[in-house]
């Protein structure tokens, strides 16, 4: 009575003998093994949903089964994060065995994309993700090439942008990313100046005012914080601190200034309860200055550096305005001594020059001095100074020429002297 452990179904034969008489017979052993198959390449992208499915026994059993969703069904789904091998235990009427597949996990890609942001309607935005070979963004009709990484969007609404992004392996992921559109507030800034001439050093204030195109918008801007630049020569126009004006739009506001006259950058910081009005925000006092023409209008440029809580958008229209020097006489060079300097420009000594002659000038106004040493050719031999310099008394030592005549002219702000210097072999 021999043993057989076939692995497939296979015909025996089988033949006797009792010394005389023979004879022979066979039977054939079938052997019932089920399909184990799988819809799709073993190789998946982590969290690709996989449908496994085996067919010809009477029950199955699949390991770890946590990996399926019903690890006794002969068709169970399975989201594989990791490679593995799976073991499928199965049973019919007459056998039972085990069988395993091993599957090859990919990682998806691993999308960075820029954080949510608000923009300004019918403002450009420029969307960005990073991770992948290939991109897929939606909705699609916003964009410039929605199969950018880095499509141009255009909105008058809050969007939210979803982005599909597949690497190499062919595995996607995906993101998305908000981006909120403020609505129009309709306001405005503006930078007033009085609509009278001034005389040079005569103090005037120029006003800063909000206007509300629509007076119900405003309050729904709810600004309580606000960063404004005004921009400006230091060479035309002094600023003092700034002053708060009372009873006005932002009567219970604290104001905050940095001027930077170097740079001609007047920076305001405001702050206070909410603006539930229009009219004016600052009242701010400066000194128009001498200039080197008798009439002269003077720019104020604003900018916003910033509102928190509110988008400088478009409609935020900020408009200059300009203050006007009056006529100022300057016959026989009598200048207008606001400082308590003079513009002069002294004799050279000792004439002719050596190499310790110096040259004494006054500067009446503060402004961009420059003295300069011309041939008799008009030509320029040396530049002795050139600067911004405050009112005051100045003196120059003279630098060794090659002998011969020179004139030594000063320009400051209105202000032209030449002096005839002499220098000796």
């Amino acid at each position: 009575q021999p043993r057989a452990r076939p692995s497939r179904s296979t015909l025996y034969r089988v033949r006797g003998s009792n010394g005389g008489c023979s004879a022979s017979d066979s039977v054939w052993v079938y052997v019932n093994r089920p399909d184990l198959r799988i819809s799709g390449d073993t190789t998946v992208c982590a969290g690709t949903a996989l449908r496994l499915q085996v067919g010809g026994a009477r029950s199955y059993h699949w390991q770890p089964e946590e990996l399926f969703d019903d690890p006794r069904s002969p068709r169970p789904l399975m989201y594989p994060q990791e490679s593995a091998t799976v073991f499928l235990d199965w049973e019919d009427e007459f056998c039972r065995g085990r069988d395993s597949l091993a599957l090859t996990v990919t990682p998806a890609p691993t999308i960075t994309i820029m954080a949510d942001t608000t923009i300004c309607a019918e403002e450009a935005v420029r969307l960005w993700a990073g991770g992948g070979l290939h991109y897929r963004w939606e909705p699609a009709d916003l964009l410039d090439d929605p199969n950018r990484p880095d499509p141009l969007a255009r909105l008058s609404a809050a969007t939210l942008f979803q982005v599909a992004v597949l690497n190499e392996e062919g595995c996607a992921a995906r993101a998305e990313v908000r981006v909120d559109v403020r609505p129009d507030t309709g306001l405005a800034f503006s930078l007033t100046a009085p609509a009278r001439s001034v005389l040079p050093g005569e103090e005037v204030f120029v006003d800063l005012t909000i206007e509300a195109l629509d007076a119900a918008l405003l309050p729904a801007a709810a600004i309580d914080d606000l960063r404004l630049q005004i921009a400006y020569d230091p060479a035309e126009i002094a600023f003092r601190p700034t002053a708060a004006v009372s009873g006005l739009a932002a009567a219970d506001w604290r104001w905050k200034n940095d001027d930077d006259s170097r740079e001609g950058k007047l920076m305001l910081r405001g702050s206070g309860p909410a603006l539930t009005d229009d009219g004016l925000l600052l009242r701010i006092p400066c000194t128009p200055l001498l200039h080197k023409i008798t009439s002269l209008a003077l720019p104020l440029d604003l900018v916003a550096v910033e509102l928190e809580d509110f988008a400088a958008c478009d409609d935020l229209r900020l408009a200059g305005d300009s203050i006007r020097l009056a006529e100022v006489c300057l016959n026989n060079e009598r200048l207008l001594n606001l400082f308590g300097f003079a513009y002069s420009l002294s004799e050279a000594f000792p004439n002719p020059a050596d190499g310790s002659s110096e040259l004494h000038y006054g500067i009446g106004l503060p402004g961009h001095v420059t003295m300069t040493i011309y041939t008799m050719l008009g030509e320029q031999a040396a530049r002795l100074v050139d600067r911004r310099l405050q009112p005051g008394r100045y003196r120059v030592t003279l630098a060794n020429l090659p002998a011969g005549v020179y004139h030594c002219v000063l320009r400051a702000g209105p202000f032209t002297a030449s002096r005839q210097v002499v220098f000796s072999p």
